[in-house]
């Protein structure tokens, strides 16, 4: 079993995709409004509300994946993989029986240009406004 754990500490495990071939937690490639972008999909189990509250715009969350020995048993060891990259929330799927799948994106390379533009020239802007540096 994986968590998804967030910077404030909220936790949630990762339970299987309902389908069985699938991993509960997998990034692929998807064409969506046309624009072709990396998706993380996460299966848990939980509530929608308490799901539509955490995985938002810009949300801050880790893969704590548990280490499995050699006869499937699950250790206390663990690595955390940081996948707070994949920061654009999108679909969110209640399964009606406990199972909430949701998808988290990461911004384009042309959105992570813009957003750099937008950076710098605010930070321009303040400085020609005010004589500071941002």
């Amino acid at each position: 079993m994986n968590k998804i754990i967030f910077s404030d500490g909220t936790e949630f495990s990762t339970v299987p995709y309902p389908i069985e071939t699938e991993p509960s937690i997998f990034a692929k490639k998807i064409i969506k409004n046309g624009v072709n972008r990396e998706f993380l999909r996460i299966s848990i189990q939980s509530t929608y509300a308490n799901v539509a509250s955490k995985f938002i715009q810009n949300a801050s969350y880790f893969v704590r994946q548990y280490d499995i020995d050699a006869n499937g048993n699950e250790l206390l060891t663990y690595t955390d993989f940081d996948w707070s990259g994949y920061n654009i929330a999108g679909d969110i799927v209640d399964h009606r029986n406990g199972i909430i799948t949701v998808y988290m994106a990461k911004p384009t390379e042309s959105e992570i240009a813009i957003q750099s533009l937008e950076t710098e020239n605010a930070a321009l802007l303040f400085e020609n406004l005010t004589g500071q540096t941002y």
